[in-house]
């Protein structure tokens, strides 16, 4: 967007939390180990004006050769649990399997692509990037956000009604929970969750959009490391003995995650939860141990120095039958009255909720807005 092109601009940014970055955010628990929200290490993107805005903030970064496995424990059965992984995705992994079910995929395909035309497929033999000298992700994001005028930004402040009908916008600070504050507004670009919003502000407060949470569990391990997981990015778990989906070794990404890397790593363990489900944390805890042993991340129990647990109350949201309709509706009450809805949880799309998409999300509708250039994604 070109500055010179529009008026001035009053911008204010209301924050629930007391920092920027959102589920790209960074935890340090009390034992010095960092925690990102999730996994949002940067790989190939389509959207420049992203990676432009990372590189302005972080100018260094470390290159990672992806390694990223899945466990398939309950189709090849080896001894050895390192045995039973194949590389990421599954699909191009079929000639790992054992001979009868190999038969069996190659079976199915054939007679699938005798029907369709095969497309283009992405490739996942990439490297990614993380930020060097930089404590997660989540810092990134601080630095971004430094480099904006800090009197747009009111943190701990959250949003508690919208009249659309006078435009004003209710919200109370953490530093005084009894004060209701009222703001005046033009355009709302927001981000938080999309059936929040419809109630807020009463225009679409019965949304039937479905979405999950995320338990997550970062393990602080002593050295030393296995070369298995010296080596992987993340591996997937489709059985359901072990009760995480997706293991990241973290600490590979950057000695800065840990409090000393020469005695410390540490994992990312994430549980796919219902959104009204309420989880035991010792039973979280225990099952993850387990879990990690079971699969050959660690060797034993001994090796846990530390964990940190957190509950991300949306964690992704589910693509649903009647998705694009209820979409489709709520953006265009919201639009009329000048309220836009975009990011993961604005936008309500699984595929297209990762950092840059949420990013380019952001870009695109306030240049729609006003600069009149209309939206691609």
């Amino acid at each position: 967007m070109d500055e010179k092109s529009v008026e001035p601009l009053d911008i204010t940014i209301l924050e629930k939390s007391s920092h920027p970055g959102g589920l790209a955010s960074t935890v340090t628990d009390s034992y010095g180990f960092s925690w990102d929200l999730g996994i949002h290490i940067t790989g190939a993107t389509r959207y420049p004006e992203f990676l432009k805005i990372l590189q302005s903030a972080v100018p260094e970064w470390h290159c990672i050769e992806r390694c990223v496995k899945a466990d398939m424990t309950h189709v090849i059965h080896a001894s050895n649990p390192h045995d039973n992984y194949v590389p990421y995705p599954v699909q191009s992994s079929v000639p790992y399997f054992p001979e009868e079910i190999k038969q069996k995929c190659l079976n199915e395909l054939t007679a699938r692509f005798s029907r369709e035309q095969p497309k283009d497929f992405a490739n996942f033999d990439e490297f990614s990037l993380y930020p060097a000298n930089c404590i997660g992700m989540g810092e990134l994001w601080k630095r971004i956000a430094a480099k904006y005028p800090q009197n747009y930004f009111s943190f701990n402040s959250e949003v508690t009604k919208i009249d659309p009908e006078s435009k004003q916008i209710f919200y109370k600070s953490k530093k005084n929970s009894n004060k209701e504050n009222q703001l005046s507004y033009d355009y709302i670009f927001s981000t938080m969750p999309l059936t929040h919003l419809g109630k807020l502000s009463n225009l679409c407060p019965d949304l039937t959009l479905k979405h999950s949470k995320v338990a997550l569990v970062g393990v602080g391990l002593h050295q030393p490391q296995s070369f298995f997981a010296q080596e992987l990015s993340w591996a997937y778990f489709p059985q359901a003995e072990i009760i995480f989906y997706r293991c990241t070794v973290i600490s590979n990404f950057s000695p800065l995650l840990v409090p000393d890397s020469t005695k410390f790593w540490s994992v990312l363990c994430e549980i796919g939860l219902k959104d009204d489900e309420n989880a035991d944390e010792n039973l979280l805890i225990e099952e993850t141990v387990k879990g990690l042993i079971k699969s050959g991340i660690i060797d034993s129990e001994e090796q846990v120095h530390s964990i940190w647990t957190k509950i991300l109350d949306y964690g992704y949201p589910i693509p649903t039958i009647d998705r694009e309709s209820e979409l489709q509706r709520a953006n265009n009450i919201l639009e009329k009255n000048n309220i836009y809805s975009r990011g993961r949880f604005g936008g309500w799309r699984y595929e297209t909720s990762n950092q840059d998409y949420s990013f380019e999300l952001g870009r695109q509708v306030v240049d729609k807005v006003f600069l009149d250039i209309p939206e691609t994604l």
